[in-house]
């Protein structure tokens, strides 16, 4: 029997199939990464062209199982190895509906009684009412909606907060949501609605057997040559294995990141500002209202725990970690009929 533990971090939203409030258990979600390269028609406004996010799965190299046609890492560095997911399905398990979420109840500032619950994902429905439904064509099995960059289906296991934004000091943050570049300066109001929110999700789950076998579909023609060299066509599928350590669990993670902030070669600043890289997972929303993004406005009690203590030792380097958000609920039955490759 072995255990995965799979972080995830960076311009992307969970997505659930029932209302996480009354459906704790017997659950599935959709992550749905963003596409923050700018189209076309658009500039790059808020998103220099070095900080455009990657979508990566990273793990250790000494994790990877090559052979028997499995993938092998598209890049290494130093004991990493990187998976290009770009235009591509992730699937883990096989299991339909049975995705647990952590619950507890949450006020401005975590506690170790709540630190784990799923609810410190910032949700749409508040911080940008009116924009927390989906674009139905982001759930499109082949060719989906351009705004998503890749996809990822729990459907089995346990999902929770993991990592609460904080500083490099590790003092928890408080954050408020306005448009991108507002500094006036809080209302009363704001201040008391500020509250931390998680920088990073975690995913675990039991498994048969010391490998567990994640699988991988391309979902369009990619322009990612990489990519290009996994698949043989759209629709295709290539498996990645990873082998348990000595300590019966596999450690990856999921990022939609600046390449500096996957590798964790970015010197963290000393003072995190308005995260403005979170504006990018309105693309995918129905109705994008302001664009409201996480602003910081003040810290929690010293003393308030910034890790879940689920999974202590697995975190990252990054500023900012683009603090990923839930949107709403989407039940339409033909967002859930995807056969695991």
């Amino acid at each position: 029997m072995g255990h995965i533990f799979l972080s995830f971090t960076g311009a992307l939203v969970f997505v659930s199939r029932y209302e996480v409030e009354s459906h704790p258990e017997r659950n599935e979600m959709r992550v749905l990464l963003a596409e923050t390269r700018p189209s076309p028609s658009e500039s790059h406004g808020t998103h220099d062209k070095d900080e455009i996010h990657l979508p990566r799965l990273v793990c250790s190299t000494q994790s990877v199982v090559t052979g028997s046609g499995a993938r092998s890492p598209d890049e290494t560095y130093r004991d990493l190895a990187i998976f290009y997911l770009d235009d591509q399905d992730l699937f883990l398990l096989e299991k339909r509906e049975s995705l647990g979420v952590t619950s507890g109840e949450i006020s401005t500032c975590p506690t170790r009684d709540n630190v784990c619950s799923f609810s410190w994902v910032a949700p749409l429905s508040a911080v940008d009412p009116g924009s927390e439904s989906i674009k139905p064509e982001c759930f499109e099995k082949l060719k989906p909606d351009p705004s998503v960059i890749a996809r990822v289906a729990l459907t089995d296991g346990l999902i929770h907060a993991h990592l609460i934004a904080s500083d490099p000091d590790e003092k928890v943050i408080r954050w408020i949501f306005r448009p991108v570049g507002d500094t006036t300066r809080p209302g009363s109001t704001e201040e008391e609605l500020a509250r931390a929110i998680a920088d990073s999700v975690m995913y675990e789950a039991d498994f048969e057997g010391d490998t567990i076998e994640l699988r991988t579909r391309l979902f369009r023609p990619t322009d990612q040559p990489k990519v290009r060299e996994v698949f043989q066509s759209v629709g295709s599928a290539r498996s990645i294995r990873l082998r348990v350590s000595r300590e019966g669990a596999v450690e990856a993670s999921v990022k939609n990141m600046a390449l500096p902030d996957i590798l964790g070669t970015r010197i963290p600043e000393p003072v995190r500002g308005e995260d403005v890289h979170f504006a990018s997972v309105y693309r995918m929303s129905r109705q994008a209202r302001r664009r409201n993004v996480p602003h910081p406005v003040g810290h929690c009690a010293p003393s308030t725990p910034g890790v879940c203590e689920a999974m202590p030792g697995f975190l990252h380097n990054g500023n900012p970690n683009c603090p990923p958000p839930k949107a709403a609920a989407f039940s339409d039955a033909s967002a859930w009929d995807f056969e695991l490759p």
